[in-house]
């Protein structure tokens, strides 16, 4: 499905006005938050679950013709959130995704289909990390 222009006069809010308290980002102690991503199961689950919510939001804001809002969505995931899982994911014994999380944001950059294999992919390795416990 390509993108329409958007109708709607309504702004969207930019996306760093949402920030979880788990620690995300840069000033927030990222070596803290990784060593609990391996112990903490729950902080684990988490993070997997908001890098799927964010490619999910992504492919909204794409269908309501909002491309420039649905890339930042989809680009979110590979830039901001899945560092801090790189060990927890090997602690558990999971094949990495960070090609995968990559692929929707190309495809959305592309004029491709967001909802294409590329989403679906992605958030299968997510269940697979999740599926780990």
């Amino acid at each position: 499905m390509a993108p329409r222009a958007a109708t709607s006069a309504t702004a969207l809010p930019e996306h760093g006005q949402h920030r979880p308290t788990d620690g995300e980002g840069e000033s927030e102690g990222e070596g803290a938050v990784a060593q609990s991503l391996i112990t903490d199961d729950a902080a684990y689950l988490s993070r997997l679950h908001l890098i799927l919510g964010h490619l999910e939001v992504g492919v909204s804001l794409y269908r309501k013709g909002h491309t420039a809002a649905a890339l930042t969505h989809m680009k979110h995931p590979a830039d901001e959130l899945y560092s801090a899982l790189i060990p927890a994911i090997a602690a558990r014994g999971v094949t990495g995704f960070d090609g995968q999380l990559e692929a929707p944001a190309q495809a959305v950059a592309g004029g491709a289909d967001a909802e294409a294999s590329t989403l679906y992919g992605a958030a299968a390795r997510v269940e697979l990390a999740a599926g780990a416990l």
